[in-house]
């Protein structure tokens, strides 16, 4: 049964998007502070706390950016940096870095209005003021990231997509919604 407030919905199965706590997450507005900014996320792949004394490593924003773009998440880092954020791992040979982590579905699925300009090679990645990110102006290992998703997108199977969103008691979303 689900646990919505929605009295209508209140004997019918749907589908619920399960969350966890993620030790040691920090969003990006946490760590960088008043510094960050969203067209410019991981300047140097590196991510600098507010007052310049930690530099980490970034690793997986050009993945999130990628899946963003399909599913046209136009809030993907939100304008302050709370929408994503990072926790501290480690590789095979023991170096830490920063992995990014999306935390906040933002806008997926957005229908932009026919008078807006789209530009290519650019994201929106905050609802609110002219927050584009340009492609080019990621670090090459971050753009790297972005096609080597792209390219495991395009090799995902219509089944395999099919699957995801037609899940038992998803059509009681897409109908609530009109998605």
């Amino acid at each position: 049964m689900t646990n919505t407030p929605l009295p209508e919905y209140k004997n019918v199965k749907s589908v619920h998007t399960m969350s966890e706590l993620i030790k040691g997450f920090k969003t990006y507005r946490s760590f960088c502070g008043k510094k960050f900014n969203p067209t410019v996320p991981n300047p140097n792949r590196q991510l600098t706390s507010e007052d310049g004394s930690e530099v980490l490593p970034e690793r997986g924003l050009g993945q999130i950016l990628a899946v963003s773009a399909l599913v046209n998440d136009i809030d993907v880092i939100g304008g302050r940096g709370a929408n994503i954020g990072f926790r501290i791992v480690e590789d095979e040979k023991g170096e830490k870095y920063a992995k990014t982590v999306k935390v906040d579905p933002g806008e997926a699925f957005w229908t932009y209005d026919q008078s807006e300009e789209v530009k290519r090679r650019t994201i929106r990645v905050a609802t609110m003021g002219d927050n584009m990110l340009h492609f080019d102006n990621l670090p090459l290992e971050t753009q790297q990231e972005f096609i080597v998703t792209v390219h495991k997108i395009l090799r995902t199977t219509r089944p395999t997509f099919r699957g995801f969103f037609s899940r038992s008691g998803a059509h009681k979303f897409v109908t609530r919604y009109d998605s």
